[in-house]
């Protein structure tokens, strides 16, 4: 071990020992009275800032990070995310003579691939060991690989500080007193964090979050697979005198004694704490049995609101909020959307975790003035939806995973998108659709007229008003026979003329004239011509006006007999000059 002042480096070779403890002591002295440990001299060289309180060490490279331990009592504070892969076995920050006793804020940046590989080495960890100064928080410290003896931990080896909102991630062995995130927790405190780690024990104090617990352990929880000897517990492996509040674990736990799902041995004090009995295959629920201390429950129960509420919860106090909002005072969340389902704290996230995914996948199918819209829903259950369609701004709400959206514009494109949205509120809005033109059948030609003339019809009619949103390609006017005319590319609506002429027609009969429009939609329901005075036309005939061709032999038989009723009302009704003129021609007279 190497300490540096700024006059010369000390070296503590088998001195470490204590045995030779005359030079070791002066040695350490000579270093403490440097003034290094305590920041005399400021921060290490590289650094910015004074650090005190007010301006702590700006830490934005590695080897920064390294230099804390030739600055111990001063306060840090890291400016960007790191990464140590490039460090083969990491030299953790503070011993047993000479702990960390300055503050470290991590600002929620992440320290990653931490390795440290000494197998006979105690105190392992970032930070080696801590004293009742030191305080570290918002640290996350993602996939660790650490092997050490005793008093091994993620973050802290052997802690007497405060240690909060931290978390670890990865794998961490040792033999005794081993954790995800603090091996040792002698004096100190473990509050708001978390770890998420695969901890091994050889020997015994074997916990996902704390190893050996002297002190206080609270509003924390671990959920990875824990396996020791003796003492073994899913949070905490041995509670020696020390108290457990406010936590669960939720991983696997295996030992050869004193395995217990939350705590393996207690002779402390363990409340309102929790661990999931089917995850981390011990006890039964709403059961003491298989654990040291706290409250076994079924995964179904440790995702409900309802378990956490009633046990953290008082009128006077907020431990735990339904969902998740900013942290303030409550410092628990719970939904199914994140953490699955269990209880989070509410500092990992910087918004909420709780609303739904946006939709994916979202298409559109158009139809006659409507769309009907399709999507994927995204993970969460009693999720509504609300599509939303531009332009206009038209929406429709379902529970399902499609909706029609009425009202459209004919002939105007659209694209659509959709919201999901929970109890926790609207989640974000998924990608538009690919735009679809809805479509209909065109309206009815107007001004529908009919001039009979020797065996044939003449129809004409004018444009409809509106084409349903394509363009019309044809009229037929139908009296069966039927004739077509094609429609001009520069029609106006309403305005623009049409005939067309129905040849070959059966002098005996009678016909009701039909006109309908035709696009790529399809075609309008055949229109007659109307039976009122203005002419208005009127789908499927109503009232038709029948017309005749003037040919007809049975108009020819009216037209004789009318002209002969006519000659007998002329020949009852002759003046009198006309009748004595024919007396007087009479023979015989």
């Amino acid at each position: 071990m190497s300490f540096t002042n700024s006059q010369r480096t000390y070296t503590l070779g088998a001195a470490q020992h204590i045995h030779h403890g005359l030079w070791a002591a002066v040695l350490i002295i000579a270093f403490l009275g440097s003034g290094a440990a305590w920041g005399v001299l400021g921060c290490p060289e590289g650094m910015d800032g004074g650090g005190d309180a007010n301006s702590p060490c700006e830490i934005t490279t590695v080897a920064q990070l390294q230099s804390i331990k030739d600055g111990l009592g001063l306060h840090y504070q890291l400016q960007n995310d790191l990464d140590l892969a490039a460090i083969d076995n990491w030299e953790p920050i503070g011993v047993s003579f000479a702990p960390f006793s300055g503050q470290f804020n991590g600002q929620g940046f992440i320290i990653s691939n931490l390795t440290i590989n000494r197998s006979d080495g105690n105190q392992i960890g970032l930070f080696g060991q801590t004293s009742k100064d030191a305080v570290i928080k918002n640290v996350r410290l993602e996939e660790v690989d650490i092997n050490g003896d005793s008093s091994v931990g993620g973050l802290v080896g052997f802690n007497e500080g405060d240690v909060s909102a931290s978390y670890v991630t990865g794998k961490v062995m040792g033999s005794s007193s081993v954790g995800g995130l603090v091996g040792q927790n002698k004096v100190g405190s473990v509050s708001t964090s978390y770890a998420t780690v695969n901890v091994e024990g050889s020997s015994s104090s074997v916990g996902g979050l704390v190893g050996i617990n002297y002190s206080d352990v609270s509003t924390s929880y671990a959920t990875g697979h824990v396996e020791g000897g003796s003492s073994v517990g899913g949070l905490v492996g041995r509670n020696e005198a020390g108290s457990v509040s406010t936590s669960y674990a939720t991983g696997k736990v295996t030992g050869s004694s004193s395995v217990g799902g939350l705590v393996g041995t207690n002779f402390g004090t363990v409340t309102s704490s929790f661990w999931d009995v089917e995850t981390s295959g011990l006890g039964t629920a709403n059961s003491p049995d298989d654990s040291a201390g706290g409250t076994g429950k079924t995964t179904a129960d440790m995702t409900s609101f309802a378990t956490f509420v009633t046990a953290w919860n008082s009128p006077t106090e907020t431990v735990i909020v339904d969902g998740w909002q900013a942290p303030n005072n409550p410092s628990w969340g719970i939904c199914e959307l994140t953490n699955d389902g269990y209880p989070f704290l509410l500092w990992q996230f910087d918004s909420n975790p709780c609303l739904p995914d946006a939709p994916t996948a979202v298409t559109a199918v158009r139809g006659d003035g409507q769309a009907t819209v399709s999507w994927t829903a995204p993970i969460g259950s009693g999720l509504t939806y609300t599509v939303t369609a531009m332009p206009g701004g038209l929406t429709c709400t379902t529970t399902g995973t499609s909706c029609v959206i009425e009202g459209l514009t004919n002939g105007t494109e659209y694209t659509f998108t959709v919201v999901a949205n929970n109890t926790s509120g609207a989640g974000p809005t998924s990608a538009l659709s690919v735009g679809v033109t809805p479509v209909g059948p065109p309206s009815a030609p107007l001004d529908i007229q009919v001039t009979a003339s020797i065996n044939r019809l003449q129809v004409s009619w004018t444009a409809p008003l509106n084409n349903g949103g394509m363009p019309i390609v044809r009229y037929i006017a139908r009296a069966n026979p039927s004739c077509e005319v094609p429609a001009l590319p520069n029609e106006i609506p309403g305005e623009t003329l049409y005939s067309c002429e129905l040849i070959n027609l059966d002098p005996e009969q009678t016909y009701q004239v039909f006109v309908s429009a035709v696009t790529g939609a399809g075609e309008t329901e055949a229109t007659a011509l109307g039976g009122g005075s203005d002419n208005t036309p009127a789908s499927f005939a109503p009232n038709p006006i029948i017309v005749v061709p003037v040919n007809s032999p049975w108009a020819l038989l009216v037209l004789v007999l009318m002209m002969l009723c006519l000659v007998a009302v002329l020949n009852r009704r002759r003046p009198d000059w006309l009748a004595r003129s024919q007396s007087n021609t009479r023979p015989g007279l």
